[in-house]
């Protein structure tokens, strides 16, 4: 059921951003990116970029911010259970792990709503020589960025990771 859910919450991010596949081949794509789940920041689902590239040739530029809001979503309602947790049993561990939480969650949020963050970093990828390729791919990661960070879509997002957490804290 989490598998199924998290799925569906790819299917929807795909969606959000104009991007249509059948929600069969999303739930394929999603498996494939969980081969390299267990890399450090589940960062190796980005071959769910590569995937998509592959087989509908949609930009890894535009796919990728997919990735980042998936995982910071998660976090989101990770640092959500722990609050609601913690009414009910106080422990210190828990109370540090929920301040980095929401500090990462917040210092996240504010960076990739803002765009002069992503000017800060065409300015530095044209610093560095073999970078500047990367360059106008910024623009389209900042435009997915934009249209995932709306507030219907993010409060959708984020109650689907809140289910597919809930599921796992059962």
């Amino acid at each position: 059921v989490h598998m199924l859910i998290s799925s569906f919450k790819f299917y929807r991010l795909l969606q959000q951003l104009s991007k249509p596949i059948s929600f069969k081949k999303s739930i394929k794509i999603f498996m494939g990116g969980l081969s390299l789940a267990l890399t450090p920041g589940g960062l190796g689902t980005a071959i769910k970029s590569v995937l998509l590239k592959k087989q509908f040739n949609y930009s890894i530029s535009s796919t990728f911010p997919i990735i980042l809001i998936e995982r910071w979503t998660e976090l989101i309602a990770i640092t959500v259970i722990i609050s609601i947790l913690m009414l009910w049993s106080y422990f210190l561990a828990s109370q540090i792990i929920l301040i980095f939480g929401i500090l990462f969650v917040l210092v996240f949020g504010i960076l990739i709503s803002k765009s002069k963050t992503f000017t800060s970093i065409k300015k530095f990828i044209l610093k560095i020589k073999f970078l500047k390729k990367l360059y106008s791919s910024i623009d389209e990661s900042e435009a997915s960025f934009k249209i995932l960070m709306k507030k219907k879509n993010l409060f959708e997002i984020i109650s689907i990771s809140l289910s597919t957490k809930f599921i796992h804290l059962i």
